[in-house]
C-alpha cells in the first residue's frame, strides 16, 4: 500500500511539475490565433461567405448568431456582411493547449461622426493545425485608453446631465443611466453656432434608426445605449473633429417591450426634451 501510494505521488508531482513547465505560447502561434480572427472578420466584410465559414465550427457560428452553415451556403442570410467590422485591437490573447482566446476591440457598422469600439472575446480551437473560431462573447463598451478625457454622462427622464459641456478631441464617454428607463446617446456634428433651440427644431422628425435622414448640416451616429442603473463606457476609435455636438436620445416614452416593440404613439426622449450640446475644441 505504501509503495502504491508512494508511485501515485510521485504522478502527481510530475504532471503537476510538467504543466508548470509548459512552455509558454511563442509570438509566433499567438499571431496564428489573431491572424485567424482577422480572416474570418476580413471575409465578412466582403461578404465572402466560404472563406469566412472556413474559420468557424458550428459551435462558435450559434455563438456568433451570423445564421447556420446550411443557412451562410445557401444565400439564406441577406444581413451577412451589412455591418462591416473595423478592428481597432487586439488586447489579451492567450493559447493553452489546443485551445486559444483572444480579445479584441473593434468598431461595428458605418460610422461618419463617432467610431465608438466594442470589446468581444473569441474562443477558438486548433484542429489539424489551425485554428477555429469555436465561441463568442460580447463584453462591453472598451475602457478609456490611457491620456483620454473621460466625460462622465447622466441620462435621466428626460435629460442629459454632462460633466462640462467642453471637451478635447480624444475624448472618452461614462454613459450612466439614472433614469427608469432604457437611454441611448445619439451623436450628430452639427453646425458651429448650433444651439439648444436651433437643434430641436432642426433634428425633431429623425426617427432613431434612420440617422441618414439627418437634415443637411447634420451627421449622425449611435454611441451608447444604457438600461436604467447600468453605466457603459464608449470609447472612441478615433478623436472626434472640432465643432459643435448634438447629444440626443431617441428612446421611444416607456422603452420596449420583450419583443423590442413600442407604442407606436409614444413621444420619443427627444421629443420630452432629452437633447444636449457638446463643445469640441
Amino acid at each position: 500500500m505504501r509503495l502504491r501510494s508512494l508511485i501515485a505521488a510521485l504522478t502527481i508531482i510530475g504532471l503537476a511539475t510538467s504543466c508548470l513547465g509548459a512552455e509558454p505560447a511563442s509570438d509566433v502561434e499567438l499571431q496564428e490565433v489573431e491572424d485567424a480572427v482577422r480572416v474570418a472578420v476580413e471575409a465578412e466584410n466582403e461578404r465572402d461567405v466560404d472563406t469566412f465559414l472556413d474559420y468557424w465550427t458550428d459551435e462558435g457560428l450559434a455563438e456568433y448568431e451570423v445564421g447556420s452553415r446550411a443557412d451562410l451556403q445557401a444565400g439564406r442570410v441577406a444581413s451577412f456582411g451589412d455591418q462591416p467590422i473595423l478592428i481597432s485591437e487586439f488586447t489579451n490573447t492567450n493559447i493553452i493547449g489546443d485551445n486559444g482566446t483572444t480579445t479584441v476591440d473593434a468598431v461595428q457598422g458605418e460610422h461618419r461622426v463617432a467610431w465608438p469600439l466594442s470589446r468581444v472575446r473569441f474562443t477558438l480551437v486548433n484542429r489539424d493545425g489551425g485554428w477555429l473560431i469555436n465561441g463568442f462573447k460580447f463584453i462591453g463598451g472598451t475602457p478609456p485608453p490611457e491620456g483620454a478625457e473621460v466625460i462622465d454622462i447622466e441620462a435621466r427622464e428626460y435629460a442629459f446631465e454632462l460633466e462640462r459641456d467642453e471637451v478635447t478631441r480624444r475624448v472618452a464617454f461614462e454613459f450612466s443611466n439614472v433614469g427608469k428607463e432604457p437611454h441611448e446617446v445619439t451623436m450628430f456634428k452639427g453646425p458651429d453656432d448650433v444651439t439648444l433651440d436651433r437643434a430641436r427644431e432642426d433634428l425633431k422628425d429623425v426617427q432613431g434608426h434612420e440617422l441618414d435622414k439627418a437634415p443637411e448640416g447634420y451627421e449622425g451616429d449611435h454611441v451608447a445605449f444604457a438600461e436604467p442603473d447600468q453605466t457603459i463606457n464608449a470609447t472612441l476609435a478615433r478623436p472626434l473633429a472640432r465643432g459643435a455636438y448634438v447629444l440626443a436620445c431617441y428612446i421611444p416614452k416607456g422603452g420596449f417591450d420583450e419583443q423590442g416593440e413600442s407604442d407606436p404613439d409614444a413621444q420619443t426622449h427627444f421629443e420630452l426634451g432629452m437633447v444636449a450640446i457638446l463643445g469640441v475644441r
